[in-house]
């Protein structure tokens, strides 16, 4: 018998092995976690305020995550880190648009310390601001005053509840241009739905340090 025949029948067993072997892998190998497909539309709340000059400030609020878990997540570690009540934190977004008839030039700015949200139950939310230490206390700084110009967004970070019904912005002053006449009103938002991708995915704020 030549060495051909005796190193064959080895092959032979060594290939059946490896069949049986990763059989047996592929049998006890755990089946891969669904991918999750985020919800493909988000609860929001809108308004807007008339200016001079033709232009307007437009006003949405939304959840500061769109996607449910990373909210909850948030919610969580927010309240823990900073010692809040049960609630969420919110973003209140506050843009400056024009409405046909081209801006006087002139810049406006608004007062943010004392934005709140109101419903009929009374306030839902307000300014997150308070007992934010580092990075976390710059992302959820609410600034004193903000200058806005034509296309410009400011964003400003609340916590609370989610509001019922029609809820109203209040505390929005605007300071400028001078002779506005607008002083602290209430702002009246409804109910929209924005596409998930109208909408900004930021990291958890409360993995920040």
């Amino acid at each position: 018998m030549g060495p051909a025949a005796l190193v064959l029948p080895v092959l032979s067993a060594l290939a059946i092995g490896l069949f049986v072997t990763e059989r047996r892998r592929a049998v006890r190998a755990p089946a891969l976690a669904p991918i999750a497909v985020p919800q493909a539309e988000l609860a929001a709340w809108s308004g807007s305020l008339a200016l001079d000059g033709g232009a307007r400030l437009a006003l949405r609020l939304s959840p500061l995550q769109p996607d449910p878990r990373r909210q909850a997540f948030d919610a969580a570690r927010l309240a823990q880190r900073l010692e809040l009540g049960p609630a969420e934190p919110w973003r209140l977004e506050v843009t400056l648009e024009r409405t046909g008839a081209p801006l006087s030039g002139a810049a406006v700015e608004v007062a943010l310390e004392g934005v709140r949200v109101i419903d009929r139950e009374g306030v839902v939310s307000r300014a997150l601001t308070t007992g934010a230490t580092g990075p976390l206390a710059t992302l959820l700084r609410s600034d004193a005053q903000a200058t806005l110009e034509a296309g410009c967004t400011v964003q400003l970070v609340l916590w609370g509840r989610e509001p019922h019904g029609s809820p109203r912005v209040g505390g929005l002053e605007v300071l400028a241009p001078s002779g506005s006449g607008i002083e602290s009103r209430t702002i009246e938002c409804a109910l929209t739905t924005l596409e998930l991708h109208e909408a900004e995915l930021p990291a958890s704020v409360a993995r920040r340090r």
